[in-house]
């Protein structure tokens, strides 16, 4: 006769759905998806592909190196370097990636970009946007980051809620432009990301969408040639405990383009609705220092 009771069967009943199916991710923290102890290192291979010219890889790094206080705020200094020729890259005068990038696709903006913005960096010293160098700020709702030439917050990794189908905008140059946005959604908090430096299967994928807004085209008569639209589309994932470890990143200066079809130019014509240029970061080793900790806490270490 079974001694099984129905208490013993259910027991062995949730045993059985303990052990089929894989216990959840936890819900991540905010702090925990990009540890800032300062001098860690995140080590990358960048893959650089375009329709006007063959692709090109290199090694990339990203370091925090010590603080700085800009307008008020106390914020970390976050380093970037990779090895392709700024020749290859795009375009554009000595400012700051973001502001570099509106310069590209906003013709009618590049006077008071330079005018107000210039700085003596090189250019094309860094791509892509979605994970830049400058002034990186954490605080508990959010991962922000800072550019020299700016005297408020130029971009936002992350906010919370860390929730699926969560956004957040973020508005970009707006002393230039009130169409300018950046655009972030919450995709996943449980994705899979396969890189050299392993596979996970708890990234937060973040996708990112930069809305440059309307541009008005004229030729060199000042003759208005049309209006166009562009957008820089992809997305990063960030790893508990670990950091950012891949960034997925596409420019398309053609989104839309509005003038009669006999005048467009043929390059508007060519790459309408075609990204004409990705970047792609993959983490090839683990970071040198995963601790979770604040920046306050790291100061605190060497009092």
């Amino acid at each position: 006769m079974s001694t099984d009771t129905p208490r013993r069967k259910l027991y062995l009943a949730l045993a059985w759905i303990a052990i089929a199916v894989p216990a959840a991710h936890a819900q991540p923290t905010l702090d925990s998806l990009w540890p800032n102890a300062d001098q860690s290192v995140w080590r990358y291979q960048l893959s650089y592909s375009s329709v006007f010219e063959d692709p090109f890889t290199s090694p990339a790094t990203l370091r925090f190196n010590g603080e700085i206080v800009h307008h008020g705020h106390e914020l970390q200094v976050l380093e970037a370097s990779h090895g392709i020729p700024s020749e290859r890259l795009a375009d554009g005068p000595d400012l700051p990636p973001v502001l570099r990038a509106i310069w590209q696709a906003r013709p009618d903006l590049r006077e008071a970009l330079e005018q107000r913005y210039a700085t003596g960096r090189g250019a094309g010293d860094w791509w892509p946007l979605f994970l830049h160098d400058g002034y990186f700020q954490k605080s508990p709702i959010s991962l922000r980051m800072w550019q020299a030439p700016w005297s408020h917050p130029t971009w936002t990794y992350l906010e919370t809620p860390l929730l699926v189908g969560e956004t957040f905008t973020h508005q970009l140059v707006p002393e230039l432009a009130d169409d300018i946005f950046l655009h972030g959604t919450v995709a996943s908090i449980d994705a899979a990301a396969s890189t050299p430096a392993g596979e996970f299967s708890n990234a937060v994928k973040i996708e990112y969408l930069i809305d440059a807004g309307v541009q008005q085209v004229t030729d060199a008569s000042g003759v208005l040639l049309g209006r166009l639209h562009s957008e820089v589309r992809g997305h990063v994932h960030y790893v508990p405990d670990v950091g950012p470890v891949e960034v997925v990143e596409e420019h398309f200066p053609y989104v839309w383009i509005d003038c009669a079809p006999s005048d467009c130019p043929e390059e508007w014509v060519e790459n309408l609705g075609i990204a004409t240029h990705a970047y792609i970061l993959s983490l090839t080793e683990a970071p040198t220092s995963i601790e979770r900790s604040s920046w306050a806490a790291t100061k605190a270490s060497f009092r």
